[in-house]
């Protein structure tokens, strides 16, 4: 008799332990869904907010538009046409823009074939006594108002030690990655040497290769030309 109650007790025993085991499992097999299905619901809410800011360019003006409809704009209205209205590469460049950022000299909006590939922000130039004053304040000016709209960058370099500067080269500080989408701070020192600037460039990546593309093909006529004499 008493192997019998002790018989059931071990299998009581088993099946409440194997019961158990199975909620546990049921109930980490829910979790996991929970979390993958949160996630896939984050993700998708990230997809459609980088989806709304990659084809920004500046302010209302989004890359493809027009040289016309840029000009339109306050940004660029009455804007000095840098090139050949009927080329298929053309620019156009406000001075002193207001209401953007403090020392900012220029800004610039380039197309190919018509369509707005990329915008460039330029500051006045200073010498090395104003590096670590100017420089540096126009550079954490940038990041602050990139960063209040996108968040924090993609990479992030810092700003660069002076002895890091060389002539005609710009050094990456900050850059943001959303979609298709490409912002860039730099910190450049000028061919001649001795005045430093901060640039920001606003490229949209696909129009920009094909910018490449075609100017590596123009460049690749114009040496076969002289080459064959023809």
């Amino acid at each position: 008799m008493k192997k019998i109650v002790c018989l059931i007790v071990i299998v009581t025993l088993f099946i409440s332990c194997t019961s158990k085991s199975s909620d546990q499992k049921n109930s980490n097999s829910n979790n996991s869904k929970s979390e993958m299905l949160e996630k896939a619901r984050l993700d998708s809410i990230e997809k459609a907010r980088i989806d709304s800011v990659e084809q920004i360019a500046w302010g209302d003006i989004k890359f493809g538009d027009s040289k016309k409809k840029v000009m339109l704009t306050k940004t660029f209205k009455d804007a000095y046409k840098e090139n050949d209205e009927n080329g298929t590469l053309q620019s156009i460049l406000k001075f002193f823009p207001e209401n953007i950022i403090d020392g900012l000299s220029t800004i610039k909006a380039s197309f190919f074939d018509d369509k707005l590939y990329r915008i460039d922000l330029e500051s006045h130039k200073w010498d090395a006594n104003y590096f670590n004053t100017r420089i540096l304040n126009i550079t954490n000016q940038f990041k602050k108002m990139i960063s209040d709209k996108y968040g924090e960058p993609t990479n992030s370099v810092g700003f660069p030690r002076f002895i890091d500067m060389q002539s005609g080269n710009e050094i990456i500080a900050y850059m943001w990655k959303l979609g298709d989408k490409y912002i860039i701070i730099n910190v450049g020192e000028v061919y001649s040497g001795s005045e430093y600037f901060v640039s920001c460039n606003i490229i949209s990546e696909k129009r920009s290769m094909t910018v490449k593309e075609y100017i590596s093909k123009q460049k690749e006529e114009e040496e076969s030309k002289k080459n064959n004499g023809f």
